[in-house]
């Protein structure tokens, strides 16, 4: 089982400003689409409903993302929305996700900032779309150590690049 996360960042590692994602990259969409179908995907629960929000949907009564396992992360126990798993922690989260994957398959973090923060220490792959300019926001991709990192993949688009990091040595 590998374990990933997928995320898009600006030069200044901003993913967010007050629940939105401060820029609009339909190429981005569609890859983290092709990137996490079929897959068991993790966010926390403000994640998932600023997807939601940007579909005009509404998180509690929308449906999850199709045809992945959505697992949300949340301290609320009374969170509920539809065809989703609810967990307390990312580490039940990911148990939760190994119950959908065989050994050679990817487990998907898709964020906010603080999941992200938590993952950084277990990932093996990390996707991150690379955004070429700085943006103002309230929501930070951690950094990372390079020196852990290798990248094995770079797609080079008009404005940003698709790039994939192997970890070194895990």
């Amino acid at each position: 089982m590998i374990i990933s996360l997928i995320a898009a960042i600006s030069k200044n590692h901003v993913i967010g400003l007050g629940d939105r994602i401060p820029w609009h990259i339909p190429e981005d969409f569609k890859y983290f689409k092709e990137k996490t179908l079929g897959k068991p995907i993790i966010f926390g629960r403000a994640t998932f409903e600023s997807i939601h929000k940007m579909k005009g949907t509404n998180p509690n009564t929308g449906s999850a993302l199709p045809k992945r396992k959505n697992i949300i992360i949340t301290r609320n126990d009374g969170y509920r929305a539809d065809d989703c798993i609810i967990c307390a922690s990312l580490d039940d989260a990911i148990n939760a996700a190994k119950n959908y994957v065989d050994d050679t398959q990817e487990i998907m973090i898709c964020g906010g900032g603080q999941i992200y923060t938590q993952a950084m220490d277990i990932v093996d792959r990390m996707y991150i779309t690379i955004i070429d300019q700085d943006y103002d926001g309230d929501v930070f991709f951690p950094q990372w150590d390079d020196d852990k990192w290798t990248l094995t993949s770079s797609d080079r688009q008009a404005g940003y690049a698709f790039n994939i990091y192997d970890r070194v040595n895990k």
